[in-house]
């Protein structure tokens, strides 16, 4: 028996197709079909496997996902709402520039908002308590169009994007930041896949499926690259861009060997909560906020620096997505 969390009347409505029940389950029903057209394609050669196990999960992970689905799209209203609020009320009042709605003016709050995005995202990796909310994003062990989804509610709103705060101060109108954000979100849809191999010179430019299937790999020399989200130009100006190699292992370094929901949206919160409990003295309380995942107090680090370096030093590699580390450390997951 599954919980519904939408009203019957709201479910069952006839009328102009607003009411938030309706709008959920088409949502579900076009999540559905991303993900069978995803996969369709990955039955060929080793996507069999990986294919058949996501089969295996689908009827109950789908219901879930349905109702998860509701939260998320509640939670993007409160917490977008909330930021939007923000954004408008710096804009109005503390703004230092106009950018003109001319054609540089496009591209240039085109450019600040793709390099706001970069900044947010890298501290996203590089701070403890940003990764404790981002790391459901980088859970999945598979690489398709829904994962772009997959995250939790806080990741949705104005906690995971502190640099988009400083746009209104430069000038960026709110439709014209909400338009760039928009068509940035479609294309970062569009590259969580498997099916797009390469894409020529696109590759030194844009953050292609190529260049974002690295960013979600587990592999020691792709931690922490491949920011950003249209543009791949911030990576290469800032040094944390990494061609494709080999097709990686997707996930964690400590992988979340689980299909619950629940786990899934807490690990990274558990992660966190665990760690802050452990630590002797308030300064490293503090620092597992602010300080790299994977830094201890007790100075047994597992950083992505320390982790590339013990590669360089080591034929084997950490991460091959089977190696699972079990709850209590589970969201140690770099």
């Amino acid at each position: 028996m599954s919980i519904q969390l939408v009203p019957r009347r709201h479910r069952e409505s006839t009328g102009d197709g607003t009411d938030l029940g309706r709008s959920v389950h088409h949502r579900t029903q076009n999540g559905r079909r991303l993900w069978l057209l995803d996969h369709v394609f990955h039955l060929y050669g080793d996507g069999v496997r990986r294919t058949a196990r996501l089969f295996v999960s689908a009827p109950c992970g789908m219901e879930r996902a349905r109702c998860l689905g509701q939260y998320r799209l509640g939670g993007a209203l409160l917490t977008g709402g909330l930021f939007m609020a923000a954004y408008i009320m710096l804009y109005e009042h503390a703004r230092w520039f106009s950018i003109p709605f001319v054609w540089w003016g496009w591209v240039l709050g085109f450019l600040l908002n793709d390099l706001a995005y970069y900044t947010d995202h890298r501290i996203a990796h590089r701070v403890g308590f940003f990764w404790a909310i981002h790391t459901s994003h980088h859970s999945s062990r598979e690489m398709n169009l829904l994962v772009a989804n997959r995250g939790t509610l806080l990741d949705l709103g104005g906690l995971m994007s502190p640099a988009y705060l400083v746009l209104p101060f430069l000038g960026v109108h709110p439709a014209m930041f909400l338009a760039c954000k928009f068509f940035a979100n479609l294309w970062g849809i569009f590259n969580h896949t498997r099916l797009v191999r390469r894409m020529g010179v696109l590759e030194g430019i844009l953050a292609t499926p190529a260049n974002h299937r690295v960013h979600h790999g587990t592999e020691p020399k792709y931690l922490d690259k491949n920011y950003g989200q249209v543009l791949i130009i911030w990576d290469r100006l800032f040094g944390t861009w990494q061609p494709e190699e080999e097709e990686p292992t997707f996930g964690l370094v400590h992988q979340l060997d689980t299909y619950s929901v629940w786990d899934i949206q807490t690990s990274g919160a558990q992660w966190l909560i665990g760690k802050v409990r452990t630590a002797p003295t308030l300064r490293d309380k503090l620092s597992y906020l602010i300080k790299p995942p994977g830094w201890s107090h007790d100075g047994h680090h597992e950083t992505t620096e320390v982790l590339v370096a013990a590669a360089r030093t080591a034929s084997p590699s950490r991460g091959n997505g089977d190696d699972f580390s079990g709850w209590p450390e589970m969201a140690d997951n770099r």
